[in-house]
């Protein structure tokens, strides 16, 4: 008898340091919040680090309670499928890091349209391991680390993608390495920011890349793309405009932010002509 309840104690530890650590998604492209989804049979938990690997897609939907993880893992093993996807309409909460491509010469690839997706400490884009392969795509929700960080390309090929100015994103600080590249592809009045409370880290040989196809011209001024209280280091050389047509963007840092100035010319122009209305103005007043 006493025999057992041994076994049945190891069972029950090793149920339990499997679902802590190897709670793998095994459905090809499946739901999130199905339990029969899960290698445990059970939804992750707060307390758990799951892992969506071997090909695998999930999708976390709208209208279902948060998706929980302790630390969650997209792609993760070095073995030829050591490849996953997450699509993301619905909340997610990583108690502490949310890694994309975290392996060993791992692939991981997020896409977010919205929800309010959070993380208490990092959310790594291929900066866990060499020869790691990562993107994440944001359209729409909330991207959210208060006191956390942003690492993209620190380890491998990052990308961090910004479609569009329906999105909200903000963390503690960001660190964009020598395997970053940062895009923002712009909607017709502009694109989402990304709103830092401390500071914003650049490494050489990064890449920014801002993309202007359905951008309408009608903003007269600064677009801002990163807020930050302090900055350390420049893309340099590897800032790409595209798809701008007749503009001439320019990128700036004013104070405590990185901006695109669309048309200089014309900015510079307005801020000449209100100048002059404004002499114009006074020298009236004062004659009256």
């Amino acid at each position: 008898m006493k025999t057992k309840k041994i076994l049945f104690t190891f069972s029950l530890l090793a149920m339990l340091s499997a679902a802590a650590y190897g709670q793998s998604f095994t459905a090809t492209d499946g739901d999130w919040h199905v339990p029969a989804n899960w290698s445990t049979g059970l939804l992750p938990t707060s307390g758990t680090n799951p892992i969506i690997n071997n090909s695998r897609t999930a999708n976390i939907t709208a209208g279902n309670p948060a998706a929980l993880a302790d630390i969650l893992r997209v792609g993760n093993q070095d073995s030829p499928t050591a490849y996953g996807q997450l699509n993301i309409a619905g909340d997610l909460t990583a108690t502490r890091n949310i890694q994309i491509a975290s392996g060993l010469n791992s692939e991981g690839y997020v896409t977010q349209s919205a929800g309010m997706v959070t993380f208490g400490n990092n959310f790594q884009v291929a900066s866990n391991s060499s020869g790691s392969v990562a993107e994440y795509m944001v359209s729409g929700g909330t991207l959210s680390g208060s006191t956390g960080n942003i690492a993209v390309g620190t380890q491998g090929i990052g990308l961090f993608h910004v479609s569009g100015n329906s999105a909200n994103i903000s963390a503690g600080s960001m660190n964009i390495g020598e395997g970053a590249t940062m895009q923002f592809t712009f909607a017709e009045a502009g694109v989402t920011s990304i709103d830092l409370t401390a500071g914003l880290n650049i490494t050489e040989g990064a890449s920014l890349l801002i993309d202007g196809a359905a951008f309408t011209g009608s903003v007269i001024g600064e677009i801002e793309l990163f807020k930050f209280a302090t900055i350390n280091g420049s893309f340099g050389e590897n800032v790409t405009f595209q798809n701008f047509g007749s503009l001439n963007p320019q990128l700036s840092q004013v104070g405590g932010s990185l901006m695109v100035i669309p048309e200089p010319r014309i900015y510079a122009l307005a801020l000449g002509l209100l100048a002059f209305a404004w002499i114009a103005l006074r020298r009236r007043s004062g004659r009256s």
